[in-house]
């Protein structure tokens, strides 16, 4: 919600976002995601809420085409910057792989590389601690 509520302002202050038909892919629920921004100094609120939307909207689908696109690259990058295999998704592999991770490169070097506000930092701690 942080990093999406990011974008909205700065593409805001670019363009001048229309404010009756700026359209998010609904990822949480609408109330869910304010909340999440409660401590965010400014927030875009004109946003129309709509699941699936890649499906309705190819400015939608194209906007997932190339955030995934920046993932993958970034995630090579990190790959390579770090030396070591970085699985995406979650389960167990994903834990094992945090675990060689910490061992190799350090607790606080998992926040440069990993989603650590989910599970799988506190189960990569328990493994280290097994």
């Amino acid at each position: 919600a942080i990093l999406h509520n990011q974008a909205f302002l700065h593409l805001d202050k670019k363009v001048k976002l229309p404010k009756d038909n700026t359209i998010i892919d609904q990822f949480m629920p609408k109330q869910s995601y304010f909340k999440a921004l409660n401590d965010q100094k400014e927030t875009y609120k004109e946003l129309i809420f709509v699941t699936k939307a890649e499906n309705q909207y190819l400015a939608v689908a194209c906007a997932a085409i190339i955030a995934r696109y920046a993932f993958l690259e970034s995630l090579d990058a990190l790959e390579l910057k770090f030396d070591c295999k970085l699985p995406k998704g979650a389960g167990t592999h994903v834990d094992a792989a945090g675990k060689d991770f910490v061992q190799k490169h350090g607790l606080d070097a998992l926040d440069k590389v990993a989603k650590t506000h989910f599970k799988n930092k506190d189960k990569i701690i328990q493994l280290l601690q097994d």
